[in-house]
């Protein structure tokens, strides 16, 4: 939703004023769903809150966790990266209830070359493939989105910049007056003369144009 994105951004921005670094931890919670449909309702609803609490404490100012799919939360955590530390300690919650987990946890820094604002278009990206994927998975194509994403951005800025591009006025016929409409310009990003559709969505989707 677009207000949660304006409150991402809003954080980001004020922890990055701050001084502070974020880094994004993914966790897959193997047997969560599972475990927890086994337990009584007063002992389900006592670890969904101990685990839920869990997850705002390792967060950046206790709001920051979401639950992407099943099984699978993101976590904005600020401070040093300490793998594997939520994952562990979530593992021995379920133990208490005897409830066996399987942690699966990643940490992904953010690139501090992006804006709040691109930073959160660059998660939307990068979260739907772990959403779809899982951690294993997703993992390292994550850090290759976010980084290859902080790479376009600098390239992309600085192609605009310098005034490296054409502008192309493509005609829009109108068939019932029988004449051009209107002009719809298209960019050529570089000089290039392939399509610039991706590089254009990316701009686009990181609020450079």
């Amino acid at each position: 939703p677009a207000e949660l994105e304006e409150d991402l951004s809003s954080l980001l921005a004020q922890i990055r004023s701050d001084g502070g670094r974020v880094q994004v931890e993914m966790l897959e919670l193997g047997g969560l769903a599972s475990g927890m449909t086994q337990l009584g309702q007063q002992d389900r609803e006592r670890m969904a809150q101990r685990v839920h609490a869990s997850l705002r404490a390792a967060s950046v100012r206790g709001g920051s966790a979401v639950e992407v799919a099943e099984e699978r939360f993101v976590i904005l955590a600020g401070g040093a990266p300490q793998p594997g530390d939520l994952g562990h300690t979530l593992e021995q919650l379920g133990a208490e209830f005897g409830v066996v987990l399987s942690a699966q946890q990643e940490t992904v820094p953010l690139s501090e070359a992006l804006t709040p604002d691109q930073t959160v278009r660059a998660l939307k990206v990068a979260l739907n493939i772990f959403t779809h994927e899982g951690v294993l998975n997703a993992a390292k194509t994550l850090r290759e989105v976010i980084d290859s994403t902080a790479a376009k951005s600098r390239k992309i800025c600085e192609i605009i910049k310098q005034d490296r591009f054409e502008l192309l006025f493509q005609p829009i016929i109108d068939f019932a007056l029988g004449g051009v409409h209107h002009y719809e310009a298209l960019a050529r990003l570089g000089g290039a003369v392939e399509s610039p559709a991706e590089s254009m969505r990316l701009a686009e989707e990181l609020g450079i144009v």
